[in-house]
Order: structure tokens, then sequence, then C-alpha cells
């Protein structure tokens, strides 16, 4: 029975110690974080300075999209009868509550994808857009397709819901990209 031969110890902690010197300092260079990184205890962060307009026109327009998006001229019927929301059963009360919440959390991914598409350095509307698409695909398209199959729920449903954070994702991230 033959062993297997093993690096000596002080090998092993001298390769450990070039590879955390070499990842520490690579995370710490000015090369991967530009000029203008704030460099604190190890940690690199670009300071990004926001147009606060932007991100509120951005949320405004996602929330105009959403009144259009689930209107009775777009998908409001299908929609509507895919959840089980009838006229009978609407409450205006759950609807300014909807519309409230609805723009905050427009306010929110208007946000993040601020920061998202300044971290990029995007600065046209095609690459802002793409930022916006690939945001789309990875934090609303793919979890909550697994969401639908799991509870079941229509195909045309998961179209009509993502379909509207597609076209807002991708405006938004165009917007932001642009207007800075």
């Amino acid at each position: 029975m033959t062993q297997r031969s093993r690096l000596p110890q002080s090998q092993l902690h001298d390769s450990l110690q070039v590879f955390v010197r070499f990842w520490t300092r690579f995370f710490e260079s000015r090369v991967l974080w530009g000029a203008d990184s704030v460099c604190d205890g190890g940690c690199a962060m670009h300071e990004l300075h926001f147009n606060h307009w932007a991100i509120l026109v951005s949320a405004v327009i996602q929330w105009l999209l959403g009144a259009v998006w689930y209107s009775p001229a777009l998908f409001a019927k299908p929609w509507a009868a895919m959840v089980g929301i009838s006229k009978d059963t609407s409450k205006t009360g759950s609807i300014i509550m909807g519309m409230i919440s609805s723009f905050i959390g427009s306010v929110v991914t208007s946000f993040v994808l601020a920061h998202v598409v300044l971290w990029s350095g995007g600065q046209t509307f095609a690459v802002g857009a793409l930022i916006g698409l690939i945001m789309w695909m990875g934090f609303i398209a793919a979890p909550l397709w697994a969401s639908y199959i799991y509870e079941g729920r229509p195909s045309m449903l998961f179209a009509i819901n993502t379909g509207y954070w597609l076209v807002a994702c991708v405006v938004s991230g165009g917007l932001l990209a642009v207007w800075r």
C-alpha cells in the first residue's frame, strides 16, 4: 500500500501566505478600482455620485408603465382573471396601498439599478439597457420562473408580470446610463 505524498507543513503555509497576499493586493490595487476609489481597512468601493432626479424620473416611468401595462387597454383582463380578481372584489383602499407600495418599490429598483449602471461605467442608452436586461434576467425572470413552476401558476401570468419588469428595467437602465 502506497501513501500519498503530502506537502510539508511549512511549504503549505508559505503557499497559503503567497495566495492571500496576492489576492489582498489585487483587491486593494488602484488598477482594479480606479483612481477615485476609497480604500478603508482593505475594502475598496467607488465613490458614486447619483443624479437623484434621474432616479426619481426612472421610478415615475416604471410606475406609469405599470399603470399602462395593467390597464384594460393592455393586460388588465387576462391578468385579473389569472390572479382571481374581479371588479366586485376590488377595494379602493387596497388599490391605493398597492399604488403607493408600487411607487416605493420603483424608487428602490431605480436606486439599485443606478448603482449597477454607475459601477459598470455604462454611459450610453444601449449599455444601460443591456445592464437592465441582465439585471432582469438574473434577479426577476430566473427566480420568478422557479416560483411560478412550484406554485403551478400559468406561464401567461409569468409573461405578463415579468414582461412589465423587462420593459421597466431596460428603459430605466438606459435612462440612468444617459442621464448622470
